[in-house]
């Protein structure tokens, strides 16, 4: 799953562990923030922000930057205009994205005395 996507799924549960918060964040208060902030204090570190491109930070984090890090923001802005300068917030290791891949069939013959249709039919009968 990309980044962006697990960071809208955490803004949008922490939205629903707070009723009283608006689904759009420019209606919020600094408190409104702050809370959002307090119910997602142990996600956020989870996120690998470094990960996301440019469009993405723009699109998804910028509308919650107040419930981010100063440092972190600054990082974030700093890394995608100036990616070579140093930064000071941790950068964690990118997601390991699994495909799953069949294992490749085998096209040898099924045997020399039946065929696979055969096998099948006397499963059924082993079966019954």
């Amino acid at each position: 799953m990309k980044e962006v996507k697990i960071w809208n799924y955490i803004i949008k549960w922490g939205i629903a562990q707070n009723p009283d918060l608006s689904s759009n964040p420019e209606d919020w208060s600094n408190e409104n923030f702050l809370t959002l902030k307090s119910t997602l204090k142990n996600w956020l570190p989870l996120i690998r922000y470094f990960q996301m491109s440019g469009d993405d930070i723009y699109d998804h984090i910028q509308p919650y930057k107040k419930i981010i890090e100063k440092t972190l923001w600054k990082d974030l802005v700093k890394r995608h205009m100036t990616s070579n300068r140093p930064i000071s917030s941790v950068v964690l290791s990118p997601r390991v994205i699994l495909t799953h891949e069949l294992p490749h069939r085998s096209t040898e013959l099924f045997s020399n005395v039946i065929n696979e249709e055969h096998a099948a039919e006397i499963a059924l009968w082993i079966f019954r």
